[in-house]
Formats: structure tokens, sequence, C-alpha cells
């Protein structure tokens, strides 16, 4: 009778050894890394810029995903990267200011998949505006520079934008490249003729001057652009005509065939 006890006594030990390794394998598996999951989506390009000077740190926001994790996009400054690799369809745009954790702004943009886009923060200062614009990052022809005109400051009417190739051993004539381009507005690319270089590794200098379209005012004045052959390019302007931050002209390079 000792000897059944005992064997009946070692059986049970054994039923629950053996629940406790098959628990013990469950927790195991359980606790086992994923594997890498991806997810299949449209995707669009996105830049920002922030042309908004009552904002001089922002953060951007795409629905509720930080973009600018590891840093802010300072006033006259575009995000880095460039361009953002992004879900396409309708999306909530928003910005944030530096110490806050209120959105200033919010507005749904719509993304087609595939395309360019570049979003510009702007406005006056009790009235943020965002403008999505479509990029186009086709080649420009082989001896001109594809260009457009951001006016985003508060110019207090139309401004005219003009091009002069620097160059002090023959003076070239200034060119008018858009007579009349209006606060808020984004112009549409045109091309026009710019000295070409083997490779198009030389920098071919210009003078870009902003001036009130109603008086011939100069308002602003850019040397040293670099504008080449095959390049596309957007002069942006910012600031506040008479008033503090002054006006200021910055141009970037979109896409360079160099």
């Amino acid at each position: 009778m000792k000897l059944n006890r005992f064997r009946i006594k070692g059986g049970s030990g054994f039923i629950w050894s053996m629940v406790v390794l098959v628990a013990i394998a469950f927790t195991i598996n359980g606790c086992k890394k994923p594997g890498d999951t991806f997810e299949d989506f449209e995707a669009s390009n996105l830049r920002v810029v922030n042309a908004y000077p009552w904002a001089s740190d922002v953060k951007f926001y795409l629905d509720e995903f930080n973009l600018t994790r590891l840093g802010y996009i300072n006033y006259q400054s575009i995000s880095a990267p460039a361009y953002y690799v992004v879900k396409a369809g309708t999306r909530n745009a928003g910005f944030l200011s530096e110490g806050s954790d209120l959105k200033f702004i919010q507005k749904p943009i719509q993304l087609d998949p595939g395309k360019d886009y570049t979003l510009f923060l702007s406005g006056k200062e009790d009235n943020p505006e965002v403008i999505l614009t479509t990029d186009d990052l086709s080649e420009a022809p082989a001896d001109q520079t594809k260009i457009r005109v951001a006016n985003l400051a508060i110019t207090k009417g139309n401004v005219k934008v003009t091009l002069q190739k620097e160059d002090i051993l023959i003076p070239k004539p200034e060119i008018t490249i858009y007579n009349s381009v209006s606060e808020k507005a984004i112009s549409d690319y045109i091309t026009t003729p710019v000295p070409v270089s083997k490779g198009n590794a030389i920098s071919q200098y210009h003078t870009v001057r902003v001036y009130d379209a109603n008086t011939n005012q100069l308002l602003a004045i850019s040397e040293g652009v670099d504008l080449r052959a095959t390049s596309i390019n957007t002069i942006v302007l910012y600031g506040i005509r008479d008033e503090d931050p002054s006006l200021f002209i910055q141009t970037f390079g979109e896409w360079l065939d160099w």
C-alpha cells in the first residue's frame, strides 16, 4: 500500500511537471520578438516652409504624427529632410509653436499618390494660413532654369520680380520674369534662359529684385543667387513691408540635374 501510494504521488508529480513545462513553453513563445511587419500604402512627398514670423519655431503635425520630432522648422526655413514621405489621402496638417501644446492652426489637405507638394505656413498675426502647392519636378530645358515665386510677405500690394545675371566684364540686362504677384500667391512655373556651362558644374550667379508693381519702388534684393541651366527654383518673399521683420528674399532649388 505504501508503495502504491508512492507511485500515485510520483505520477501526480510527473503530471504537474509536464503542466509546468507546457506553461513555460507557451510563456516563452509569447515573449518572442514579433517578426517585422510592413504596411503598404500609397505615398506622397511633402515639404514644409515656415513663412509665419509670429511663430519663429514650429512643430509640424500630419494628423497626430509629429514629423518634426527631433527639432523645429524655424522662420524662413524649410523642413528637413526636404521632403517627408507620407501616406497619401486627406490629411490634417497642423502647427504649434515652441512651448505650446495647442495647435494654432489646423487644416485638411489633399495629397495625391506619387505627387510632390510644398506646404507654406504664412498669413497675418491674427490669421495664420497654410497654402498647399503641387511641385513640378519635371526637368527644365537644357539652356533654361525653371522658376516660380511665392509671395508670402505682407507687401500691401502686388510685386514685380526681376533677374539679372552678375557679370562684371560683360554687364547683363535686368529681365522682368513676373509683372504682378499678389500677396499669398504662388505663381505658376516659368522658364527663362540662363548661361550654360559644361555639365552645369559652374555657379551662375544672379541678382533677384522685388519691386512694388504699382510704383516700381525697390522692396527687396538678393545677390549671388545661383541659377543654373536645368535647375528648378522657388523664390520666396518673407516679412512685412516697412515693418519688422523686413522683407527678405530666399531662393531654394527643388531639384538640380548637375
